[in-house]
């Protein structure tokens, strides 16, 4: 019975491979058609390429630092909203809507070229095409569907164009000539060679023309942007294609558009600041002229030559409170001429200028300028009417309140301060009656003239740094790579996808040889028992 069993269980290789060999040409066959079928699959489809590009958040510059700065002042509260909150606003900006949809505008990726250049073969060109359409201007503003162009051009010059648009033919024309007009249901079309169309030959041509928006939709879709690690400014970007320089060009551009609107969005906050650093200083040297010629005319009146060294001399006692004076009395207009900015409804979203010689309100601007910059960069994605921004403006009006108040106090605070050193001023005079009146009004007139002095010479400080931040203009990010193609395809090579169903090919026979002795068994046993 052992033997029975292990003749049952033992397999004749060497029948099996006789069976075959009778059979070899199903294994031609099969290879045959199997590899040819791998042949036209990569002809087909082409293997896609990773292309990487990674860029640095300038820590130094714009909103990264003023949002750190507010961040650092909160505390723990910070840790709560998040140490990577302005990167992840950053990722959304670069991969934002206006800013791919200028990169598609600059790049002019609404319309794409394949070009045929053998059996199943066409070449995707971004470059020195042969044929060009021309959209009317604004056309593809506001064009939410594609146009697909087929054109062909024989030896003689003559164009046939078809055309269809969700599905549906909108354009047939025959034996044409460039440049070719065609009016349709979307708008109108010009179709013209270009300096690389070859002259006197035939050509097979498709042209796809998109609206900007769909192509930022797509963009969108294909461009992986994330952070390098948690704890790091670092962002990389992403982009698999089939056409590794045409996505290097396409993540450069991103980069370069996305620091282009840092630095223009910078420029006007910054622009605005400047603005109203003119008109104060226009208001301020008026001042200080007038308060000089005053001085000057009455020098000349009462015929004065060397007073200020006799007015040293005489009010040495009282020179400390002349001082505190002067102080107060730059502090209290400083604070009018910023709650003169608040208090315009124009600039109710508008960066508050530091004040200077006071940390207490630098602290609370810089938080209060930081949640501005955030608005204003939420705004460039969304509408007022966004949860978010709401929520925003909520917080900045209610900063802003309290800045006013805090200014408001502070504003009386100088004003009492004031009284009381001219109370101490008044009694310093009575106690000096017999010091000249003209040296009392000469100290007067010195001492005005010195706060607009100090008024003038501030604000020239504070437009000379906002100036410099403008023609700074750092951008937002510092280029780490330039894009590039990382060498390997993703997926399977040309080469692998062939020899993948060459082996499919060699498995497919002894699969159908073993289903006819199946069937042919089963025609045996029905007709034994017939």
């Amino acid at each position: 019975m052992a033997q029975n069993k292990n003749q049952s269980d033992f397999i004749d290789v060497k029948a099996i491979l006789k069976q075959y060999l009778k059979k070899w040409y199903y294994f031609v066959i099969s290879v045959v058609i199997m590899g040819c079928l791998g042949f036209f699959v990569t002809k087909i489809v082409k293997p896609k390429y990773q292309v990487n590009a990674s860029i640095v958040l300038s820590t130094s510059s714009g909103s990264n630092s003023m949002m750190a700065s507010a961040m650092g002042m909160l505390g723990d509260f910070g840790g709560l909203l998040g140490a990577n909150a302005e990167i992840e606003d950053e990722i959304f900006i670069i991969t934002s809507h206006s800013v791919l949809k200028n990169v598609a505008k600059d790049l002019n990726l609404n319309i794409e070229h394949f070009v045929r250049t053998g059996f199943l073969q066409k070449e995707f060109m971004y470059e020195d095409f042969p044929v060009q359409i021309y959209p009317a201007p604004g056309l593809t503003d506001t064009l939410r569907t594609s146009i697909y162009f087929k054109i062909k051009v024989n030896s003689k010059g003559k164009v046939d164009v078809t055309a269809k648009a969700r599905k549906n033919k909108i354009v047939d024309v025959e034996d044409g000539t460039f440049p070719l007009t065609l009016d349709t249901s979307y708008g109108k079309f010009v179709i013209d060679k270009t300096s690389s169309f070859p002259e006197g030959e035939s050509l097979k041509t498709n042209i796809n023309v998109k609206g900007y928006g769909i192509v930022a939709e797509e963009l969108a879709e294909d461009i992986t942007v994330d952070m390098a690690s948690k704890r790091s400014n670092i962002i990389n970007l992403g982009y698999k294609t089939a056409y590794p320089l045409f996505g290097e060009m396409v993540l450069d551009k991103v980069i370069q558009l996305y620091n282009q609107r840092g630095i223009e969005f910078k420029n006007n906050q910054n622009g605005r600041t400047s603005a109203f650093l003119h008109e104060r200083i226009a208001l301020a040297e008026a001042d200080l002229n007038d308060a000089e010629t005053s001085l000057a005319r009455y020098k000349e009146k009462s015929g004065i030559v060397n007073l200020e060294t006799d007015a040293e001399y005489m009010y040495t006692l009282r020179g400390e409170n002349e001082s505190r004076l002067t102080q107060e009395l730059t502090r209290l207009d400083i604070l009018k001429s910023n709650l003169d900015f608040l208090s315009n409804p124009e600039n109710s979203y508008s960066m508050i200028p530091a004040l200077s010689g006071s940390t207490g309100f630098n602290d609370a601007i810089a938080t209060y300028n930081s949640l501005i910059l955030q608005r204003m960069d939420l705004l460039r994605t969304v509408t007022t009417n966004n949860p978010m921004i709401v929520k925003l403006d909520s917080q900045i009006d209610a900063m802003r309140d309290n800045i006013v108040e805090t200014m408001e106090k502070s504003y009386k605070n100088a004003q009492i301060s004031v009284r009381d050193l001219q109370k101490n001023m008044a009694k310093s005079n009575t106690a000096l009656g017999n010091i000249p009146n003209q040296l009392k009004d000469y100290v007067s007139l010195n001492r005005s003239r010195e706060i607009k002095q100090t008024i003038y010479l501030y604000l020239l400080k504070s437009l000379e740094e906002t100036e410099l931040a403008i023609a700074k203009s750092e951008p937002t990010a510092d280029v780490l790579d330039e894009a590039y193609t990382l060498k390997e395809p993703l997926g399977f090579s040309n080469k692998l996808w062939i020899v993948i169903f060459i082996m499919v090919g060699f498995c497919i026979p002894p699969v159908v040889i073993y289903c006819e002795d199946l069937i042919n068994q089963n025609k045996i046993q029905k007709a034994q028992a017939a």
